[in-house]
């Protein structure tokens, strides 16, 4: 069942899924959302004109896979790379990278971001640590990926 839109004043509104569970779930965060304490997000991120033209674009229906090496389209013709590789020379220059000598990419979370920092360190530079030191607080995911590649890991 296709999820309907109702756009009033400046606030918007689904109708409902179908789905008890979904549809609760969905009233819990828009609700809940005044009061949430957990990970750090921005509460106030205004994203209707964005979905209004995913929509309009036909997007919905479209499998995105941003997989793969960012500075080559292959072997994924159809991809967001193209827009990766414009994020990543805009940045290079601020953080003092040569354009043409730079690799990266751009992840849509630090969990990700890191653990792939992790990763890329650990084979690209080859200079593993005797030991990798963490917070209890550190994401278990981080934990994980230290444990596999340099082990003993040590959690503070």
């Amino acid at each position: 069942m296709p999820l309907a839109l109702i756009i009033v004043g400046q606030s918007m509104f689904a109708q409902s899924s179908g789905f008890q569970k979904l549809d609760e779930w969905t009233e819990k965060w828009k609700t809940g959302q005044q009061t949430y304490f957990g990970y750090p997000v921005n509460q106030q991120s205004e994203m209707r004109d964005f979905y209004e033209w995913y929509l309009a674009a036909g997007l919905e229906v479209v499998n995105l896979n941003n997989a793969g090496d960012p500075m080559t389209d292959e072997p994924w013709a159809m991809s967001s790379h193209v827009f990766e590789r414009e994020v990543i020379d805009y940045f290079a220059p601020l953080y003092g990278f040569d354009k043409s000598d730079v690799w990266g990419i751009v992840t849509h979370s630090g969990t990700y971001g890191n653990n792939h920092g992790i990763y890329f360190g650990a084979n690209y530079l080859w200079a593993p640590p005797s030991k990798v030191l963490s917070t209890t607080w550190t994401p278990s995911m981080l934990c994980s990926t230290a444990i596999l590649r340099f082990p003993p890991s040590i959690a503070m």
